[in-house]
């Protein structure tokens, strides 16, 4: 109050004047009123020294009315201040309690922000932890993922191994099958081939005796054939057996019996033909050894 007070004063300096006017004249009055009624006793005849004057004081009636009206001026001024320091100091009181109020309720607004920005704060904390942690899940889930896929590479490339290894045995397999079915085809064709052969050969070899036969019977022994008589004819036949040509290979006889054989093979033409087809041969050497 008393700051609020010094701060008006400070702002009013014609009601400081007057103020200290009003106490200059009450001052001036209280020691005329003395001078007035309380003379010195040592002044008063016969007290004291007989020999001073007597001296008396006048007073202007004009001047004490103006100091009057001064001081009633004052007085009214003082009150008048008063009431308006008064009501200043009323309002002041006023705004200061609204002051006071709207600062309880600022404070209080501050305390409801203050709670709302912790809770969104916390709100924001617990946010941003739910976000690290589907974060770290989203990290692990990514991490389990690739491994996942790895894995399915790793095995897709394994299958893709065991199938070309699969594809590669069953080739060889299929290769290896084909090649023992070949050769047993090879087998069983060189195992004909070798019966046919060899019935060829039994057959040529029944048809090769019956045409030295038929020469034998057909040949005519010259005098001094010499004993031992082994020769190797040469002969070419047609199909019919007909003889087209007939040499003589080594031969152990001389011309004479050499020309008795060709001439017995000329002769037994037609030539027996084989019973098989296959075994006949156009060019024939047969040894010529008789007796046999």
């Amino acid at each position: 109050m008393i700051g609020a007070a010094w701060k008006w004063v400070r702002s009013q300096p014609l009601a400081l004047g007057l103020s200290v006017l009003l106490h200059v004249v009450i001052g001036a009055l209280l020691i005329l009123g003395t001078s007035l009624h309380g003379a010195n006793i040592h002044d008063m005849p016969g007290r004291g020294n007989e020999h001073q004057p007597i001296q008396a004081v006048v007073v202007n009636a004009a001047d004490y009315k103006a100091a009057e009206d001064s001081l009633k001026k004052a007085q009214e001024a003082r009150d008048a201040h008063a009431s308006h320091l008064k009501a200043e100091a009323e309002q002041a009181e006023k705004a200061r309690r609204k002051a006071e109020r709207e600062l309880a309720q600022l404070k209080k607004q501050r305390q409801s922000t203050a709670s709302d920005v912790a809770s969104q704060q916390k709100k924001l904390q617990d946010q941003s932890q739910q976000l690290q942690n589907l974060k770290a899940q989203a990290d692990k889930m990514a991490q389990e993922r690739k491994a996942y896929q790895d894995k399915i590479a790793k095995l897709k490339a394994q299958a893709e191994q065991a199938q070309k290894a699969q594809a590669a045995e069953k080739a060889r397999l299929e290769k290896a099958k084909k090649a023992a079915e070949a050769a047993r085809k090879a087998q069983v064709q060189a195992q004909a081939q070798a019966e046919q052969e060899q019935e060829i050969k039994k057959a040529r070899g029944s048809w090769v005796a019956a045409i030295i036969r038929k020469v034998s019977s057909n040949w005519i022994r010259p005098p001094n054939t010499p004993q031992g008589l082994d020769c190797y004819v040469n002969i070419t036949l047609l199909p019919s057996g007909d003889v087209v040509g007939a040499k003589m290979g080594q031969c152990n006889g001389n011309s004479v019996v050499i020309q008795s054989i060709i001439t017995a093979v000329n002769k037994a033409s037609p030539l027996p033909t084989p019973e098989d087809p296959q075994a006949f041969s156009r060019q024939l050497t047969f040894e010529f050894v008789p007796g046999q």
